[in-house]
């Protein structure tokens, strides 16, 4: 059975975002600057992550959405 991959997006005080990826016992978050995130790279990283198989593939496919390498 696998296991649903969920991505939350909160945005800071200071305009970073956080990126938390996560599953039922665990997760993994990544801070990014404001001027790294466009709504497009936002929409792109919600739709990229129904494709994620565990936590690192998933922070994966959101730096892939964001243009991160």
């Amino acid at each position: 059975m696998r296991t649903i991959i969920t991505l939350q997006i909160d945005k800071e005080w200071n305009g970073d975002y956080t990126f938390t990826v996560s599953n039922t016992f665990e997760s993994r978050s990544l801070s990014v600057p404001s001027y790294q995130v466009s709504d497009f790279g936002i929409q792109q990283a919600k739709n990229n992550i129904q494709f994620a198989f565990d936590l690192d593939d998933g922070i994966s496919k959101v730096k892939q959405a964001l243009g991160i390498y």
